[in-house]
């Protein structure tokens, strides 16, 4: 009901893309209620995400100390400005975003832009090492699934 309040205005400007983002919402929120009603999955995920975090922190805690600059209190400080740069960022990727966030922060924390550039430099090598294993395993399951239909007899689809 939200989803087709929502899209009302679409509605008369561009009917198609209406009936599109109204489908969408419609399977996001019963997608959302199936992960509800499996609470012990919806816990699980919870529980990863704030694993997720606590690593994050502790990886700038690290770094910081590496770095020459240890604290117990930044690395909780840092890690809340880049959350809320990145929920309000409409950069793909936070580029150049976080950087200016990891300056910014890191020259009111008094810790200096050389080590914001270090932290920076460190942070995006390990994001673009879990890009490249997330293609590497997107290429490994199709390689994988293709030759899995191939060994059942099923005809080879048109890419």
């Amino acid at each position: 009901r939200r989803a087709k309040g929502l899209a009302r205005p679409l509605l008369r400007i561009r009917p198609r893309l209406a009936v599109r983002v109204v489908r969408a919402a419609t399977q996001f929120e019963q997608e959302v209620a199936l992960i509800m009603k499996r609470r012990g999955v919806f816990a699980l995920a919870m529980g990863v995400g704030v694993l997720y975090s606590a690593a994050e922190v502790f990886q700038t805690w690290y770094v910081l100390g590496v770095l020459g600059h240890p604290s117990v209190v930044h690395p909780f400080v840092i890690y809340a400005t880049i959350v809320v740069q990145g929920l309000v960022s409409i950069l793909p990727g936070n580029i150049g975003g976080m950087e200016g966030v990891h300056l910014f922060i890191f020259a009111v924390l008094g810790i200096g832009s050389a080590a914001s550039l270090a932290y920076t430099v460190i942070l995006r090598i390990g994001q673009m090492s879990f890009v490249f294993l997330g293609l590497v395993n997107l290429f490994l399951s199709r390689l994988f699934a293709r030759q899995a239909g191939r060994a059942a007899g099923v005809p080879r689809q048109p890419v």
